[in-house]
């Protein structure tokens, strides 16, 4: 038992590397756990070996056991030699000892001496081998033993037992055996082992260390410069190269990576060189779109207009259809071009989101305006509905609102052939001042399989194939929407199935006003109110009684005129409380609204006739005309917004909001913008006088001091006289335009900084960047809109003395002049919206209608006049300011058809067609003069007014610009003849008598063209 101890202190030793194997693999039961988990609980195939992050340490590792076990081995091997050496000798020793001792021993026991013979038996002790010693005496048979009495127990103890006869004289006389133990042979052999193994432990170290160091210097050394030279390429160093002069693996490896790095440096080379390229490139497609976006819809524009004016007039049905399809066939085009302009801002990722405050209703209204014609072109029902728990102003983007539930409601009426298209808005989430905005657009059209669905949002895709043939379109539009969506924080969503229809979901985040109150928080006077929905469209009876329970009323529905006549009688039979409000639809089988509402104000046994109101999207004119007829008490067009809806019922209950008024509410919204603007000084620079006179009374209401410049030229003067805060810059003016006068101003330094905002009716995106690029810093489009207005001057403008014209705004509390006129008699004119731009201001409003109808009584001479001018460009100018007063006053045909006229001069277009677009805007122009004269009376033409020398009268602005043009022909200046044109096309009153004048001005006669005005001028009585 006592050989086992060194074995097992070996077997250890030779243990090491196979344990070390086990680490570095993670063989055993915690290595293969180890194994298991990665990162994230990841299986991994990998164990602790590869966590090593030194190569020097994983060497050390392998090469240490190595060298422990080749010493274990050579120590084995050495004892295993040793100890076998050590028992040969022993055994030799002993048998020798034996041979001697049975010779010593032969007498005595020959002679049977016994006693001797035991004596000489335990001398034997002193050899320390022997364990015991035995003899056999053969003559008497007796044994003789030591230790004595018997060696049994050490021949237990023995490793081994030699036995030897002992002879006298050649007669066997007895046997010899003895015992003998390698122990303390094996214990000097044990100490000498411990030597040799600290010798190996030395050996192993001192040979571990030289190797590492050799491992250092031979792989080490280059690996670590290897190492840092892929770093420094990584980090775009350029190309590195090493110096190895060895042309071992380590080497080769060197070369190799030379080679790389110059091949990295030269693809990071032509990379740099192709990412210039389509920076380039990407510049250029900017450039480009945004030229193509003017260059093309201006012809587009021209297109549409001309094919619009052309369908009014007397056609045969032949040529119609050729119009008809080429118009369709140039708006869709139009919506085509907008698609990949906004698709690739989306690649190009310079799609942006704005945050403006707006009103919910706004952006409703317009996206119905837009989508009711196609719906009525295919008689489809479009319905809206708003959640009266929504805020009714929001902080967001409401262009791309617009654009996204216009594609959305477009979409589902080209997929709808017969039925109804619903849209609702719902809060999703109002929490941390933003609102969830969920819109829900559901058709009744020819759905989708969830592949289709599934397909739906791609760029160029559609449903199917089959669908752009039979249906047209890019497939941009959903795309476009859905990346807008994101881009608002939300998403848009498809629940679709073949044959049933289609519903999109399109949530939208948006911030709120911190004094955003909803619908119904402003509905408390409607509390309680019974109201009865007749409709025979059970969605659209659905919407309305969302809206009016919303406001606390109490609802009922009528499917149809004859049960809302029973329903009437039922109540007035019951005793029940009577109907306060029946919200009646125009177009229903059977009896229709009209029908319907006649009946019931004869109807005896209807003892109390409620209010009825008709609600329509058909025949507005028409239908209000038969209503009055009947009795019905108001007029709701379809859709019906909320605030429409609660300003309609209030009104005829002879009711008041319980908050903000039209005017409070406009106020409210403006405060932020008006007290950070109050005490600003502005120059405005607007030749046009009722544009001119607009802008001031604005300005001035906002308690801004504003001082005005007739073009460019005059506001480089008024700039080298006084300080202004900001100039507001029309752009197209006689003598010097706005951006030729931006550009001027710009290149003196001390107005570098100075805001200068275009306020100009082209409104295309060339135009803005055409105004951004010659130095201004916004662009608004007229007509003016009044919060738009004074909400990017406070962007740009600060006061350098605020606060020290602090005006309030006037705001009247009904559309009604001074002289009492009522505008609610104009039908050609959307008054409402021009008191809106008035800022509510009736009297203001009024001297606009004045000033347009009396500059514009008789626009066809005074545009013919302007075409036979010198000037080219007279009647373009001409035609450009109708389209902008028009615009102010919300004259909107006029306006539309002036816009024609102005893009056909602009571009040279033949007499025939000119001459077409003339008659089309004095077609329009025609009816809104005779409403301005029935609502202002007739004017009163002064005596003379077109003989040079009878009296005239001028306004202050009017004799401004006369001597302004008298002092230019006195310097022989060319652009007095211009000024004069724009004057005259202003004032077509004063053509005749100044025809002479103007006469002499085209002929370079300055000096003429200045006698005969100063004449005439005289003989007005007017000082110039």
């Amino acid at each position: 038992m006592h050989l086992w101890r060194p074995h097992k202190q070996f077997l250890i030793i030779l243990s090491i590397p196979w344990y070390g194997s086990i680490l570095a693999n993670g063989r055993d039961e915690h290595g293969r756990d180890m194994l298991g988990q990665g990162s994230g609980g990841t299986r991994r195939a990998s164990g602790p070996w590869n966590s090593i992050s030194s190569l020097a340490a994983k060497f050390l590792i392998v090469t240490v056991p190595l060298l422990v076990a080749c010493g274990a081995i050579f120590s084995v091997s050495l004892y295993s030699v040793k100890r076998s050496e050590l028992r040969d000798d022993l055994i030799s020793s002993m048998q020798s000892l034996a041979i001697r001792q049975s010779s010593v021993l032969a007498r005595p026991l020959y002679n049977v001496e016994t006693e001797l013979a035991q004596a000489l038996v335990e001398a034997m002790s002193v050899t320390p081998e022997l364990v015991c010693a035995e003899v056999m005496v053969e003559l008497t048979r007796t044994v003789l033993s030591w230790p004595s009495p018997g060696c049994v127990q050490g021949r237990a103890e023995a490793d081994g037992i030699l036995s030897v006869p002992v002879y006298h004289e050649g007669k066997l006389v007895g046997a010899l055996s003895l015992g003998y133990s390698t122990l303390i042979g094996e214990a000097q052999l044990h100490h000498e082992m411990l030597r040799y193994l600290a010798l190996t432990a030395v050996s192993v170290l001192v040979t571990a260390i030289a190797a590492l160091l050799a491992f250092k210097l031979i792989i080490g050394r280059p690996l670590h410069r290897l190492l840092t030279a892929i770093r420094e390429t990584e980090q775009g160093g350029g190309q590195v190269v090493l110096e190895w002069d060895s042309a071992d693996e380590m080497g080769r490896a060197i070369a190799a990576f030379n080679t790389m790095s110059a091949q990295i440096a030269m693809r990071t080379a032509e990379l740099t060189d192709a990412r210039a390229a389509a920076e380039a490139a990407t510049h250029a497609k900017g450039e480009f779109l945004a030229n193509m976006s003017h260059e093309i819809r201006t012809p587009m524009n021209a297109v549409l207009g001309m094919t619009e004016l052309c369908l009014k007039t007397e056609l045969s049905t032949k040529q119609r259809n050729y119009l008809q399809k080429s118009h369709n066939s140039a708006r869709a085009l139009l919506r085509i071009i907008n698609d990949i302009l906004d698709f690739s801002k989306i690649e190009a990722g310079k799609l942006s989101i704005e945050e403006v405050e707006f009103v919910l209703d706004d952006v409703i209204t317009h996206v119905a305006d837009i989508s009711m014609v196609k719906a009525q072109e295919k008689g489809l029902e479009l319905l809206f509905g708003v959640d009266p728990h929504l805020p009714r102003r929001l902080i967001g983007d409401p262009l791309r609102l617009s654009q996204v539930l216009i594609n959305l409601i477009g979409n589902a009426l080209k997929f709808t052939q017969q039925g109804e298209v619903v849209v609702s808005v719902e809060p999703d989430s109002d929490e941390n001042g933003r609102v969830g905005l969920l819109v829900h657009v559901r058709d009744t059209g020819i759905g989708m399989s969830a592949e289709q669905c599934s397909r739906l949002f791609g760029a160029f895709s559609q449903a199917d194939s089959s669908t752009t043939r039979r249906f047209g379109g890019t497939g941009l539009g959903l795309a476009i929407s859905k990346q807008i969506a994101r881009l608002m924080g939300g998403d848009i969503t498809v629940e679709s199935q073949p044959g049933l229809g289609s519903t999109f979901h399109f949530l939208a985040i948006f911030k709120k006003p911190a004094d955003a109150e909803t619908y119904a928080e402003q509905a408390s006077a409607l509390a309680g109110i019974r109201v009865l929905v007749v409709d025979d469209n059970e969605a659209s009876r659905e919407l309305l009684e969302t809206v009016l329970s919303g406001y606390g009323c109490s609802v009922a529905h009528a499917a149809s005129g004859e049960e809302a006549i029973a329903e009437l009688r039922r109540v007035a039979l019951a005793g029940e409380p009577d109907y306060d409000l029946v919200l009646m639809d125009y177009m229903m089988p059977g009896l229709d609204g009209i029908e319907a509402a006649r009946r019931i104000a004869g109807d005896e046994t209807i003892t109390t006739s409620p209010i009825m109101v008709m609600v329509t999207a058909y025949g507005r004119e028409e239908i209000m005309h038969k209503a009055s007829e009947v009795g019905l008490s108001g007029f709701l067009v379809k859709p019906v917004s909320p605030s429409a809806l609660l300003e309609t019922v209030l009104g005829l209950l002879g009711r008041n909001l319980p908050t903000a008024s039209m005017g409070s509410e406009l106020q409210a919204q403006a405060a932020p913008t008006i007290s950070s603007l109050v005490g600003a000084r502005v120059l405005l620079v607007e030749d046009n006088e009722i544009n001119q006179e607009l802008a001031m009374e604005i300005l001035a209401g906002a308690g801004i001091v504003a001082e005005a410049a007739h073009n460019g030229r005059d506001a480089l003067a008024k700039l080298e006289e006084s300080r202004f805060d900001g100039v507001l810059m029309d752009c197209q003016m006689p003598v010097m335009d706005g951006y030729e006068a931006t550009r001027a101003i710009r290149a003196n330094p001390v107005h570098a900084t100075l805001p200068i905002i275009a306020m100009t009716a082209n409104a295309m995106e060339g135009d803005r960047e055409r105004c951004l690029e010659s130095g201004m810093n916004d662009h608004i489009t007229k007509p003016i809109d009044t919060s738009r207005l004074l909400s990017t001057m406070a962007r740009w403008i600060k006061p350098a003395h605020p606060g020290l014209a602090a005006s309030p705004l006037r705001m009247p509390a009904s559309p009604v002049d001074e002289s009492g006129g009522d505008f609610s008699s104009l039908r050609h004119i959307r008054f409402e919206a021009g008191l809106r731009r008035a800022q509510g201001n009736a009297g203001l409003y009024a001297r606009l209608l004045r000033k347009f109808r009396d500059g514009n009584l008789d626009f066809r001479a005074a545009f013919s006049a302007a075409r036979d001018d010198a000037d080219a460009r007279a009647g373009e100018r001409l035609a450009h300011t109708l389209k902008g007063l028009a615009a102010t006053v919300e004259a909107t045909d006029v306006a539309s058809r002036a816009g024609v006229l102005e893009q056909l001069c602009r571009t040279n277009a033949g007499a025939a067609e000119v001459q077409s677009a003339l008659d089309a805007v004095c077609g329009a122009l025609a009816p809104v003069l005779d409403e301005l004269n029935g609502l202002l009376g007739e004017k009163t033409e002064p005596a003379g007014e077109n003989a040079v020398g009878a009296p005239v009268s001028l306004t202050e602005a009017a004799k401004a610009r006369l001597a302004q043009v008298a002092a230019l022909l006195q310097e022989g200046e060319a652009d007095a003849a211009e000024i004069l044109s724009e004057f005259l096309t202003e004032n077509p009153s004063l053509q005749t008598a100044l025809a002479k004048v103007q006469q002499k001005a085209a002929g370079y006669d300055f000096f003429g063209a200045y006698d005969e005005l100063t004449t005439a001028a005289k003989e007005w009585g007017v000082s110039l």
